[in-house]
């Protein structure tokens, strides 16, 4: 056998050999292994935010407002608050990778992503606090004084 030949059989049997690990410790989530050439890139289950909460989202989180009182705020036009729409595209996309993984994911995704995304939104502090069933009313903007000239200028190159 040539160097060459030895080199090439090496790598061969490197890349069917699988890596032993130290006991105890864990292995790569199904989401987080390096994909092999070939494999097929993952497609999302939803094309986009507002498919996830109609499909998944509404239903996962069925509640009825009379039980709740004041204590749980939702609204229905909830594209229409900025803070809901950026808290809602992270939780879908945080659940499109981890529903691949047969582990832990749901779990992760409810103790890192749902729990504390709907309690933001949902609260009475929340974006929806002042809507109602079938009633919008957008929060006032934050309100925003100018800094003084000069204290964001980037340095000059």
């Amino acid at each position: 056998m040539t160097d060459l030949d030895l080199d090439a059989y090496l790598a061969a049997e490197a890349a069917e050999t699988p890596r032993r690990t130290r006991p105890g410790a864990s292995r790569r989530p199904p989401h987080r292994q390096p994909r092999r050439r070939g494999e097929p890139v993952p497609v999302n289950l939803y094309p986009d935010v507002a498919a996830w909460v109609a499909g998944f989202l509404a239903a996962a989180y069925a509640h009825e407002w009379s039980k709740f009182g004041n204590e749980w705020r939702w609204c229905s036009r909830w594209w229409l608050h900025v803070e809901a729409v950026v808290r809602l595209e992270a939780m879908w996309r945080a659940w499109e990778v981890l529903r691949l993984d047969p582990g832990t994911g749901a779990s992760t995704w409810l103790l890192h992503h749902a729990d504390p995304g709907m309690s933001a939104l949902t609260s009475t502090e929340g974006p929806f606090n002042r809507c109602k069933p079938g009633e919008h009313t957008a929060p006032p903007p934050l309100e925003v004084e100018q800094p003084p000239p000069g204290m964001f200028s980037a340095p000059q190159v």
